[in-house]
């Protein structure tokens, strides 16, 4: 079995330009580096840029820009490492890579929010390589709820969902609550778009509001999505009554999507974007560790840990 990984999304980047070290090897600091790449047959990493809700939607912006540009710096660093990384901007460039022997990696916006009212900018984000965009985080913006209550998208939310088909672009349902998923998911099929939940665990194992039902992991996956399972402790289990979560339930939530669809489910380990990682899992490569012992068939285990992400990226991001 090669050994490959796609994860959906980690916060590595925006982690490493706010402490403002290195991306490529920086020992140990943050939880994924690009040194660290090298191991893999094949990888591909989201990257995502948080919208840090403390900040204006103007100031959000900026420090997108600002990332984006780190972003380029620590690909010339890597390049100049001798590392086999690169940007994909579309599915054709992680063939590309793939056959090349590069890893890719996928520059994503964590909040809309950055967009404020100024629809334009999601241009301006397209340009510089995102295809995906997590609606909300946490809280109520001018484009409508999340999963911390019930408010539906706005009028302004409806019309950048939909300006999003038009570019291309791919609404992620992470942090959505179940009124704003119904409604993109309404969008969505009305555009014929996929949409995505790139890190987010079962309600059905851990009733947090941050999960998905059953129904929203089925209907994200027959628009065409994918959904990938989050290292987040909180989400994973209930931690009123277990001391710590485990890789024991994030290989119970891989499979509980697995039997509900085998080719929807896949990895969004959000590295650098959680206080605390299971037990059994400190990087990357304890992923592959833990699904390559399940015993399922080899080819489940690399649609879990590559095939079936891999596959919606491909078909999916637009040139």
């Amino acid at each position: 079995m090669k050994k490959q990984i796609c994860d959906l999304h980690c916060d590595t980047l925006y982690r490493a330009r706010k402490e403002k070290i290195s991306a490529v090897d920086n020992f140990g600091k943050t939880m994924l580096s690009l040194s660290n790449l090298a191991k893999y047959d094949n990888y591909i990493q989201v990257m995502a840029v948080w919208s840090d809700k403390r900040f204006s939607n103007d100031e959000a912006y900026d420090v997108f820009l600002d990332t984006a540009a780190y972003f380029k710096g620590q690909l010339a660093a890597a390049e100049y490492a001798g590392l086999k990384v690169a940007q994909a901007v579309c599915g054709d460039d992680i063939k590309k890579n793939e056959s090349c022997g590069n890893a890719s990696l996928v520059l994503a916006v964590e909040g809309a929010n950055l967009v404020d009212t100024k629809l334009s900018r999601l241009e301006m984000l397209r340009s510089l390589g995102v295809r995906l965009v997590t609606l909300a985080w946490g809280g109520r913006n001018q484009l409508g709820g999340s999963h911390e209550n019930s408010e539906r998208l706005t009028d302004l939310g409806r019309e950048l969902v939909c300006h999003m088909f038009e570019l291309d672009m791919i609404p992620d349902l992470s942090h959505s609550n179940s009124k704003m998923t119904d409604e993109v998911l309404g969008l969505a099929a009305r555009f014929n778009k996929p949409v995505v939940a790139t890190h987010s665990d079962a309600y059905a194992l851990c009733a947090h509001s941050r999960n998905l039902s059953d129904e929203h992991y089925k209907a994200i996956v027959k628009s065409g999505g994918v959904v990938g399972v989050s290292l987040a402790c909180m989400h994973l289990a209930d931690l009123t009554n277990k001391p710590a979560a485990d890789s024991g339930d994030l290989v119970a939530h891989l499979m509980h999507y697995r039997e509900l669809d085998k080719n929807g489910v896949g990895l969004g380990s959000d590295f650098d974007g959680v206080d605390e990682l299971p037990r059994g899992i400190s990087e990357p490569f304890d992923l592959y560790k833990t699904v390559s012992e399940l015993d399922i068939p080899d080819e489940d285990k690399e649609k879990l840990l590559y095939n079936n992400a891999r596959d919606f990226l491909v078909n999916s991001l637009k040139a």
